[in-house]
């Protein structure tokens, strides 16, 4: 059986059939393309899961299911702080309004609840220098949304003009799965500008022709896509 699927073997029956070869890429192709545009974005995820069900997760479906509790809120922290001025001043509660304000205003689709020291009144959410206080994010959606929303939180806190002094922190699940994902994007991006390339380069040398160096590697791509998505249903 092994030896059928030789390399020797596959190029004689390539060389043979070429035509038909040729169709079953092509159905391979489409398929495999199919399955990657409609699939692929349901297949990745940045939630982490148990494969089994654990007593852990039944309880928390029981409570939903019979409305005692809705589904668990995703709490990010933000952290402002100061190096001159405290809490109590004037300048540090209109930097700290106007910033929880600009992140509110996303929406509540977005961002459930920031309740911040000066609605609160809580002192644990100051420092005891008083030049820190931090701001519970409470991102709407749940679990399923949360590394969305946490990057148009973060987009909102990037774009906001503290005064001189003030620095800013937000920390939490959310932001460190955004952060994961968007540097795996970018690791993935760096890899293909190198590794696509060279592949390309050296089938380039053996084809011969660079369009016979091409069709492979888009094969390859999509392919593994299609692949991919269809794994991903299934865990």
């Amino acid at each position: 059986m092994l030896s059928a699927l030789s390399t020797e073997n596959l190029a004689t029956m390539s060389l043979t059939h070429p035509w038909r070869v040729i169709i079953a890429w092509v159905i391979v192709f489409l398929v495999a393309g199919g399955l990657a545009g409609t699939l692929f974005m349901d297949s990745v995820t940045t939630e982490i899961k148990f494969l089994n069900t654990p007593e852990s997760d039944r309880a928390q479906d029981f409570l939903e299911d019979r409305g005692l509790r809705g589904p668990i809120a995703v709490t990010d922290v933000l952290m402002v702080r100061s190096a001159d001025t405290t809490v109590d001043d004037e300048a540090y509660r209109q930097a700290v309004e106007d910033l929880v304000g600009r992140i509110t205003a996303l929406g509540a689709e977005v961002v459930a609840d920031a309740p911040t020291y000066y609605m609160t009144e809580d002192d644990s959410q100051v420092s005891a220098d008083r030049r820190s206080t931090i701001v519970p994010i409470v991102l709407a959606g749940g679990t399923a949304h949360a590394a969305e929303n946490v990057a148009e939180v973060h987009e909102a806190i990037e774009a906001a003009s503290m005064p001189a002094g003030f620095e800013v922190f937000i920390t939490g699940k959310a932001i460190l799965d955004h952060e994961l994902t968007v540097g795996a994007e970018k690791d993935l991006v760096r890899g293909e500008m190198i590794g696509i390339p060279i592949a390309l380069v050296i089938l380039a040398v053996v084809f011969g022709a660079v369009v016979a160096a091409v069709v492979p590697i888009i094969l390859a791509i999509v392919v593994a896509i299609g692949l991919v998505a269809v794994i991903g249903q299934g865990i």
